[in-house]
C-alpha cells in the first residue's frame, strides 16, 4: 500500500492503522445499535468510556508506549506536594 494519498495525507503507512480504525468504527456502530435498542444515556456513556479506555490502552500497547515510557506505570513517591 504505497499510495501517496494514504501515506502522506491520511498517514496510513501501516495496515495495523487501518485495523485500529476499523475496530474504532465497530465500537461506534455497537454504541449506535445499543442506543437504537433503548439503552439509557447513562449506560451508553459508561459503555463508551470503558470501550474508549480499552481501545486507547490497546493502541498504546501496540504502539510501544509502555516500552518508551516505563516510568509512567511505576509508583512514584510524593513528598511535600511535589512529584519526584
Amino acid at each position: 500500500m504505497n499510495i501517496p494519498f494514504f501515506t502522506d495525507y491520511l498517514m496510513l503507512s501501516n495496515p495495523l492503522s487501518i485495523g485500529i480504525i476499523a475496530v474504532f468504527v465497530l465500537v461506534l456502530i455497537g454504541i449506535y445499535v445499543l442506543q437504537r435498542k433503548g439503552t439509557s444515556f447513562g449506560n451508553l456513556v459508561i459503555i463508551g468510556t470503558i470501550a474508549g479506555a480499552v481501545l486507547g490502552i490497546a493502541v498504546q500497547i501496540i504502539a510501544g508506549f509502555l516500552m518508551i515510557h516505563p516510568k509512567w506505570f511505576t509508583s512514584r513517591k510524593v513528598q511535600s506536594g511535589s512529584l519526584s
